[in-house]
């Protein structure tokens, strides 16, 4: 996932995004807001097996932040841009 620098209540001016009018107008529990420019996936998912033998990741997990591995093994320009 590509981002913009941080933006606060009333920088994003961009109503077409879920939520954006509402975090401009300051109704959202969050004080900072990252607009998505790049989302990215895998041209072919990793399994369960993948996940913890290379990269020592336990699933399942509801997220979490990629390894300095995997971001290493599994670089961006090896994957399929969604947008």
């Amino acid at each position: 996932m590509q981002t913009t620098r941080p933006k606060v209540p009333g920088e994003v001016n961009d109503p077409s995004g879920i939520g954006n009018d509402d975090f401009d107008a300051g109704l959202k529990q969050s004080k900072y807001g990252y607009p998505v420019t790049g989302l990215y996936r895998l041209k072919k998912p990793l399994t369960t097996p993948e996940l913890k033998e290379r990269f020592d990741i336990a699933v399942p997990q509801g997220w979490r932040y990629a390894t300095r591995r995997l971001v290493e093994e599994v670089p961006l320009e090896d994957m399929e841009k969604v947008f």
